[in-house]
């Protein structure tokens, strides 16, 4: 049914094949197959893409089928973050297959830890769902009675679910939690609190890893004095403790920043060995399974590229990066940058990313200076605007080197070598220890004109690492070895990136192409529409913005394609109302786009009073973007609504990778 996804539609209805497929995943339920269930593990991030977007209703949903499936004979403790980032879904039975999924860990005989990250789970699902604290307790004290008796051979006795519920808020609103996690705590501490218990307490054993000793190694990495790989060996036993006290009280800060704080330092200043490269490649995919939505982790990956000399699963990461985070103007510039040394064919998308991010961002003076270098790049019919970003800049920020550096090689590229001197002159006495401004000075002041070589100026403030990129272009990396890093562990996870990316790529190819000549608008997207008539959701957002009149239909829960359509025809407002119930997790989207199009005072109002100042977390990485544009709303241009329309769908049109089964 998987292959022949198109037919079967087209001959069953989406009713009817959906129907079907959870008749067949109950029975493999029933039928208790551990190859099969071993094998729908294995690929698993492919099966949930492939059933989720066709369900139906609670009653009719193969993607929580398949998730039923995989709760019973799990091998470790590795979807330990899955279930729990399942359970913080609104619909109900999500939570309870999560409960399942983690009843059923493996736990070394110590089924007080299947309980702690059971409770977690219940906490996770209450702040998500209720956004007052006291009903949130409500939801907590319920489902905590009803769990003291869905446990089999658990404890019964109210002082051990007390002591169990007081470490699980341990480590549900433990550093880095959001206010609304630490209001719930708080309302649920209080009753603990008045009548304590003598029930065990957390034991050293899963401890994060001493601050003292994180605090030791922060200052060797910074000394550099140390060998990369006994400070790589150091990083890795601080993170192994903080994964194993993860794994067991559900709480990943600890892990993840370490990670990225110190990991992501160290793999900046150091060579670290090959063979501990591949190593922290995994704990990197690790972190994602932990935090899937935290831009720093991605950011880290794509770093991760870098030390092993790979440019393009990193241009992979940054597009997935870009459709994730549609604020992130990091991410956007060094998608450019990373464009533009692919050469002039890659420029006209390079330079949309970065006008994109100087339009929206006042303040990020670095994506001018990459824009005016890549105009001065373009030729000399570029040559004045460049200039007028580079002034701008250096108007703006009067510490901005890069900014006179770019401006002042520019100058004498135009014959006007003494503006050039007159503006570095002025810089370089204010902050002397510029060496790149100094020395393009000292070379101004006293070299001939055709002599000097401007190239490594115009780079001035880009980081040195952009030299040891090679571009190459392998069908896949899965079976791919860089510089003795073997690939092994990154293979199934970048190969849906790259999936993803190539995707994004072909649509930004296709729209660039409606601004001039070039192919027919059916060439440039053979990928999207032969992945979007095999119900792929991305897919099918992206072909139908392309092809507003496409006949194709959206499977039945593909949210970003049906709310495209709805988008594209002006739809009613009840048939907004109607997506945001049909799709609790996205309701803030769902609302967004109702304003958006309609531009209802009403709704303006219940939707600020329902999101604006509310903390939603990272299950909406498009948050920012949505309450920037609630300020300017008025003063947004067509194009403009169209832009935000369109990055919010992308941005929760498809989860990401399911590391877990990639890590």
């Amino acid at each position: 049914m998987r292959r022949d996804y198109a037919r079967q539609v087209q001959r069953l209805g989406f009713a009817v094949y959906g129907k079907r497929l959870c008749d067949a995943l109950l029975a493999l339920q029933l039928l208790n197959l551990p190859s099969t269930r071993y094998q729908i593990r294995q690929t698993r991030d492919a099966w949930l893409r492939w059933l989720t977007p066709l369900r139906l209703g609670s009653d009719r949903d193969p993607a929580l089928e398949c998730w039923r499936l995989l709760t019973r004979d799990q091998p470790d403790s590795a979807d330990t973050a899955t279930w729990l980032h399942l359970a913080a879904d609104p619909r109900p039975e999500y939570l309870n297959t999560a409960l399942v999924g983690l009843r059923n860990l493996p736990n070394e005989h110590d089924a007080r830890r299947n309980q702690v990250l059971m409770l977690n789970a219940l906490l996770r699902h209450a702040q998500v769902t209720y956004p007052d604290a006291q009903a949130g307790r409500a939801f907590v004290n319920r489902e905590l009675a009803a769990l003291r008796g869905r446990g089999g051979d658990y404890p019964r006795s109210p002082q051990h679910w007390q002591s169990v519920l007081s470490e699980a808020l341990d480590g549900f609103a433990g550093p880095g939690a959001e206010r609304r996690a630490r209001d719930l705590a708080d309302a649920l501490r209080k009753p603990l609190n008045q009548a304590r218990t003598g029930g065990r307490q957390r034991g050293a054993g899963v401890q994060p890893a001493a601050k003292q000793d994180r605090e030791l190694l922060e200052h060797d990495i910074k000394a550099a004095l140390l060998p990369a790989e006994q400070l790589a060996e150091r990083l890795f036993r601080l993170l192994e403790q903080n994964r194993v006290y993860a794994v067991q009280t559900g709480d990943s800060y600890f892990f993840v920043r370490t990670l990225h704080n110190l990991g992501g330092r160290l793999l900046q200043q150091e060579k670290i060995p090959a063979d501990r490269l591949d190593h922290f490649g995994t704990l990197v995919e690790q972190a994602l399974t932990w935090e899937p939505l935290n831009p720093y982790c991605w950011m880290l990956w794509a770093d991760w590229f870098i030390a092993v000399g790979r440019q393009d699963p990193r241009e992979w990461v940054l597009r997935e990066m870009a459709r994730l985070f549609p604020d992130d103007a990091h991410t956007r510039v060094e998608l450019a940058r990373l464009l533009i040394r692919r050469g002039e064919p890659h420029w006209d998308e390079a330079e949309r990313w970065l006008r994109q991010v100087a339009d929206r961002n006042r303040d990020h003076e670095h994506s001018r200076v990459v824009l005016a270098r890549l105009l001065i790049r373009r030729g000399e019919p570029h040559w004045d605007e460049a200039e007028r970003w580079l002034r701008q800049v250096a108007d703006r920020d009067p510490t901005n080197a890069p900014s006179r550096i770019v401006l002042a090689a520019l100058l004498e590229r135009r014959g006007q070598r003494d503006l050039a001197i007159e503006l570095l002159a002025g810089f370089v006495s204010r902050y002397p220890e510029n060496a790149a401004a100094q020395q393009l000075l000292e070379k101004l002041q006293g070299e001939v004109a055709a002599n000097m070589d401007f190239d490594p100026y115009m780079d001035a403030g880009e980081p040195a690492e952009d030299a040891q990129l090679e571009h190459r272009e392998p069908k896949s990396v899965s079976d791919t070895a860089v510089q003795g890093v073997p690939m092994h562990t990154q293979s199934r996870a970048i190969d849906e990136i790259k999936r993803r990316a190539l995707l994004s790529a072909e649509l930004t190819d296709a729209r660039l192409a409606t601004q001039g000549d070039g192919p027919d608008l059916f060439e440039r997207i053979a990928e999207i529409r032969a992945q979007a008539e095999q119900g792929d959701a991305l897919a099918g957002l992206y072909r139908q913005w392309l092809e507003p009149d496409t006949v194709l239909e959206p499977p039945p829960y593909a949210w970003a394609w049906r709310t495209c359509r709805l988008w594209q025809t002006a739809a009613h407002a009840d048939a907004w109302a109607q997506m945001e119930q049909e799709f609790p997790q996205t309701a803030m989207e769902s609302g967004f786009l109702h304003l958006l199009a309609t531009r209802d005072e009403a709704q303006l109002i219940r939707w600020r009073a329902r999101f604006g100042e509310a903390e939603v977390g990272s299950a909406h990485p498009a948050a920012k973007t949505m309450r920037r544009t609630m300020d300017r709303l008025d003063n947004l241009t067509d194009d403009d609504r169209n832009e935000v329309a369109l990055a919010v769908m992308a941005s929760a049109a498809l989860d990401v990778p399911d590391f877990a089964t990639h890590a």
